[in-house]
């Protein structure tokens, strides 16, 4: 099986979906958020207010270009495409699934996050943030999965189908890696 991962903003449901799809289909997850942490050995918002968003994205890109990335499904971090490096990767090593979420239905979910240091912003810097992204989600994925009136399971699912899919068909000519 392809590596599978998880692209979308922040509250798209991407770690969520990933521990489902890992538990499913008995593969190894990883939540790169956590493998940052694990690796500075500090909370994010605290990697933010010490050493800046730019090395943050730098550990990032680190761990994402060193994972094992043989059979496993990857939560990514809500920016991870702002590195047209790691948009390369995502193309090229993985089955990468982007799930798009619009601004309401993430401003809804995570009401009351204090974790999420981009997202303390004030309302038009969340949505410039957010609408800036979305093309690179888009130039980062094989398939998009509109997630806004989907429950994890119904996700999770969609994505299995997809998947299966996938991996039935790749190797026939008449189909490519972009479903």
């Amino acid at each position: 099986m392809t590596s599978i991962a998880l692209i979308g903003f922040m509250g798209s449901g991407k770690s969520t979906v990933g521990k489902m799809l890992a538990r499913q289909l008995k593969k190894p997850f990883y939540d790169l958020d956590q493998e940052v942490i694990n690796k500075v050995g500090m909370e994010i918002r605290d990697i933010f207010s010490k050493y800046g968003e730019s090395y943050f994205r730098e550990v990032e890109s680190d761990v994402l270009s060193s994972l094992q990335v043989n059979n496993c499904i990857v939560a990514t971090g809500g920016g991870i495409v702002e590195s047209e490096d790691n948009q390369q990767i995502l193309k090229s090593k993985y089955l990468t699934f982007w799930l798009k979420a619009d601004f309401n239905t993430i401003s809804n979910r995570l009401i009351g996050d204090k974790a999420r240091p981009l997202w303390s912003q004030d309302r038009d810097k969340k949505m410039d943030l957010f609408n800036r992204r979305q093309l690179l989600y888009e130039r980062s994925s094989n398939k998009v999965i509109d997630v806004n009136d989907l429950e994890i399971k119904e996700t999770t699912d969609l994505i299995l189908r997809y998947i299966y899919f996938y991996t039935r068909f790749y190797n026939s000519s008449q189909y490519d890696k972009k479903l």
